[in-house]
Formats: C-alpha cells, structure tokens, sequence
C-alpha cells in the first residue's frame, strides 16, 4: 500500500483544484449548494449563490480568464447567453413600441444619461476621453441575465416586468454598436485603419442582422411543426443557437446581437407570444448557472484596488441616471410614480454581456483593454451580487412577484 503523507496529499489536492474541468465541477458543486441556502434560508435568488462561489474560488486562485479558458468552455458561456438573449428577444413586442412611443423616449433617454454620467465620472477619475466612451457604452447595457433569470424565478407578471425586458433588451442593442463605434475610433487613432472606423461597425451589423434572420427562419420552422415543450424540439433550438453563435464568432460579428435580433424577429413575425420552457428546461438552466459562476470566476481580486472606488461610484451615479431617466417619461408612458422607480432602479444590474464586451476589446486590443478591465469588471463583480436583489426588490415593490409559487 503506498506511503501517502501529508505533503503529497496537499500536492494531489492543489493539482486537483488548479485542473481546468475538476476546477469547474467543484465549483458547479459548490455553487448548486450556495444557491439553493440563500434562496430558501434568506429568499434572495439562487444566482447570487452561483456568483459567491464563483468569486470566492477566484479570490483562492482557482479562477480563469479569457486568455486560459478552454475552448469548449468558452463555446458553453457563448451558449448560455444566447439562450437568454434568445429567450429575452422573444418577449419584446414591437407593437406595442408603436403603441406607446413614450417607451422609445424612455429607453433613449435611460440610456443616453447613463452614458453621458459614466463618461463623465470616469473622466473625472482620469481616465482619456477615449477610454471613459469604450467603458461608458458598456455600462449603457443592462443585464439580461440577471433580468431573465430574477423574472423567471419570481413569476414576475405586469407592467414593470415587461417594460424591464423591453428596456433590457433595447439597452444591450444600444451598447454593442456604440461599444463597435468606439472600436473602430480607438483603432483608426492608433493605426490609422479607416476600415475599422466605418466598414467593420457596418459589416458587423449587417451580418449579425443577415443571421438574425437566418436563424429566426431555422426557428419559424421548429416551431410551426413542432411543439415547444417536447424534448425534441429543445434539442433543435439548442443546436440552431450553438450554429449561430458559432458562425458569429467565424465570421466575427456580434455574438450578442444574433441570438437577440433573432429572438425579436421570431416573436413579430408570430401571431400570438411564444411560452417558452423555463430557460429551455433543466439543461438550459444548467447553462445559465454555468454562466454565472464563470463570470465569478473570471474576476480577479487584484482589479478591485485598481478600480474599485470609481466602479462604485460609477454604479450609484450609473443607476441614478437610468432612474431619472425612466422617472422623466413614467407619467406619460403610463406608470405610476413607484412603478417608474422601481423600474430605473431595476434596469442597473451589468453583468454577462458588459464581460463579453471587454472580452472583444482584449482580443482586438489587448493593451487598450487593460486599462477598462478594473473598472468594468469591478462593476461587473458588485452589480452581480448586488443587482439580483435590486431587481427582485423592485418586482416585490410593484407587487408583481409570485416568489411563494416557485418549485
């Protein structure tokens, strides 16, 4: 029998924790547990369990960034943030845009001040004009996970909830083309590419909305001759979505804006609202709280001295600026004054899609991504544990939450 003392034994366990898959699996573990006591112990939503764990394990140096990430993981995040953005796209009613236009002036207005308050934050803090625009566009962006998962998990129906979703998704268009518009202006300065200034902004959106259409085409199909809730069905919308978040990444354009145009087209061009399965069922629940604790694990602490201080301040004046701008059209847009609170605050959270924005400008350009990495991702760090709750306040302010009903 062999001799294993307590040196080696320490050896086997730090050789298992820094492995890549063992890594992830205890951490889905872990993660799985958290969850499931802060929601039953304190009635808070499970994803802030899946973030936690994916924080605390990054701060113990089991944690990964976009340069050390598998592939095969990389293409499961890619996945689940379709699958919401998916799943978002397909509650927003155009209609009723052109119902109420007052919407639209909501949604420009909420959005505009959040940019114009962050740039001129994080300009105060030092920061160039051209690196202050990259991480104010990202901050237009609300989180459609938290969004999609905090609604779902609550049963929350009505007024909020819906405009919450429409905004949501409104703001996350917004963010990726003023995110490739400064792509393009940061290139152009420091390379003199007139191509990426005003062609690649243009390209990128012509071809996320050529797949957009492709895939809402694909998914017409699936849902004419079949049905939603069979087993089946679900195995051929995971592996439409899987297709064009992969043909995005080839043909490099927006990863974000496929799934969630697409998701846009299929519910206008149906007559009547499409009652998906919970995110997809059981294996797209697991693909989200995959992505959750990634995000988590992908932040380091060491950024937190960087940028901790302006992130905070950037998220209090960031959800400032989105409540005033909602409080500005809630009257004549139809919400009561409490209804149009609640409603700014809820549209705070940054999560997945401002870590895959920062994520395209480490790729592109790596050195210009150091110095908006601390910011946005000490804001990401906090928003992602504190947005679940601002969100789930705010449906429970409005009295539009069923939390009592939930499995």
């Amino acid at each position: 029998m062999p001799n294993l003392n307590i040196s080696s034994l320490l050896v086997l366990q730090s050789s298992l924790l820094t492995d890549t898959l063992m890594g992830f699996a205890v951490a889905l573990i872990l993660a799985a547990l958290c969850g499931e006591y802060l929601y039953r112990k304190l009635g808070w939503p499970r994803i802030m369990g899946y973030v936690l764990v994916g924080l605390v394990s990054s701060m113990l140096g089991i944690g990964y960034d976009e340069a050390s990430l598998p592939a095969e993981f990389r293409t499961v995040i890619d996945l689940a943030l379709a699958l919401l953005l998916f799943e978002l796209g397909a509650r927003i009613n155009l209609k009723w845009l052109k119902a109420n236009p007052w919407l639209i002036a909501t949604s420009l207005l909420e959005a505009g001040l959040s940019f114009g308050v962050v740039l001129l934050v994080l300009h105060g803090f030092g920061l160039g004009w051209r690196s202050a625009s990259a991480i104010a566009a990202i901050c237009i962006a609300t989180s459609p996970a938290i969004v999609m998962r905090v609604v779902s998990e609550s049963r929350a129906e009505g007024q909020v909830s819906e405009r919450l979703t429409l905004l949501a998704g409104l703001n996350c268009i917004y963010a990726v083309l003023a995110t490739k518009l400064i792509m393009g202006w940061v290139q152009i300065t420091t390379a003199g590419a007139l191509f990426h200034t005003i062609l690649q902004p243009a390209y990128m959106l012509f071809g996320a909305v050529l797949l957009a259409a492709i895939l809402t085409w694909a998914m017409l199909r699936v849902v004419r001759h079949f049905k939603l809730s069979q087993e089946n069905s679900l195995l051929l919308i995971f592996g439409l979505l899987l297709l064009a978040t992969t043909a995005a990444r080839v043909l490099q354009v927006s990863v974000i804006l496929v799934p969630l145009l697409a998701g846009i087209l299929l519910r206008n061009q149906t007559e009547r609202p499409l009652i998906w399965p919970r995110h997809f069922g059981t294996a797209g629940g697991i693909l989200v709280a995959l992505l959750f604790v990634f995000t988590g694990l992908s932040i380091k602490p060491e950024l937190f001295l960087t940028g901790g201080l302006a992130a905070l301040v950037l998220i209090l004046l960031r959800a400032g600026a989105k409540t005033l701008g909602v409080l500005v059209f809630a009257r004549p847009s139809g919400l009561t004054w409490r209804q149009g609170l609640c409603l700014g605050l809820a549209l705070s959270p940054l999560s997945a899609v401002a870590f895959s924005l920062i994520a395209e400008y480490q790729l592109l350009l790596p050195e210009f991504a150091g110095r908006l990495a601390p910011f946005v991702l000490s804001a990401v760090a906090l928003m992602e544990l504190l947005g679940p709750l601002v969100v789930l306040w705010a449906l429970r302010r409005c009295n539009e939450t069923h939390v009592g009903d939930i499995d």
